[in-house]
């Protein structure tokens, strides 16, 4: 469990295994709903807690952001505060294509497999893109 952030306590052994997981990841996927327009609490709180970790587990990490949500938006307004947010971490951003897939129902059917083509297009264009900044190993 994360807890509410604050700066005068020490991380928890979850944040730090988060931290750790990620630092060992090749790249970084972060797909977020939309909540009133902005980056929801609970990634904004993990973000804000890895902030202050004394090693930096995004720091020129390949990542890429998408979203999908029921409006006809997407989550087109989230992205950029989040993109603002990844690029203080310095974060090695997927710049395009942006993947915010909007009016969900008909793009995914009920039990939530993806029926659009398109957007199939679009996922596999961005995760193609991720792929490139990945260094060779």
């Amino acid at each position: 469990m994360i807890k509410i952030f604050d700066d005068q306590s020490a991380p928890s052994s979850d944040l730090l295994e988060i931290a750790a997981q990620i630092s060992i990841s090749d790249a970084l996927l972060i797909s977020s709903p939309e909540y009133n327009w902005s980056i929801p609490g609970g990634l904004k709180n993990l973000l804000d807690w890895l902030s202050v970790l004394p090693q930096n587990p995004i720091l020129n990490k390949p990542t890429l952001i998408m979203g999908a949500s029921s409006g006809r938006l997407g989550t087109a307004r989230m992205q950029p505060h989040l993109r603002s947010v990844l690029t203080h971490f310095k974060a090695d951003l997927v710049s395009h294509p942006e993947v915010a897939i909007s009016n969900t129902s008909e793009v995914f059917d009920p039990s939530g497999d993806l029926i659009d083509p398109e957007i199939e297009n679009l996922l596999k264009q961005a995760m193609a893109e991720l792929i490139k900044l990945v260094p060779a190993s």
